[in-house]
């Protein structure tokens, strides 16, 4: 049997989509811990434009391989995994070059667990119905 028939784009984009929040909860950690460094500047996980990208060419409504001649087979499968994009804020901080805000990073660690969830919750779901097809099918 075919991996991509067990392994298909949703539980592809769900296992991508758990891997960012698990990143970007680290660099959250990262920017709390060093509250108090001096100098130190927040970074930020930019993830979610790289998966749109990557979803459309999945689908067929992005880029895609071009076939430039007749021999040329069709690209089929997972496209290569998207690339988290991390910077650091150039936002005006305090006197000693900090710019982390406790604030933001709070939110930021909160909105990620929220979406952790679903996440979570909607890989257990589509799991759960390739179980049900598996013992019932």
């Amino acid at each position: 049997m075919s991996s991509s028939l067990l392994f298909d784009h949703t539980l592809t984009s769900l296992h991508r989509g758990l891997n960012a929040r698990q990143e970007r909860q680290s660099i959250v950690a990262a920017n709390v811990a060093n509250v108090d460094t001096p100098g130190y500047k927040a970074r930020a996980l930019h993830f979610e434009a790289a998966l749109q990208r990557a979803n459309a060419v999945a689908t067929g409504s992005g880029e895609r391989l071009a076939v430039t001649q007749e021999g040329h087979l069709p690209v089929a499968g997972d496209p290569a995994p998207p690339r988290t994009h991390v910077t650091v804020s150039e936002a005006d901080g305090r006197v000693d070059g900090n710019n982390v805000s406790l604030e933001r990073e709070m939110a930021t660690l909160a909105q990620n667990g929220i979406e952790f969830n679903a996440l979570s919750t909607l890989t257990r779901k589509r799991l759960g119905l390739m179980r049900y097809a598996l013992m019932n099918g």
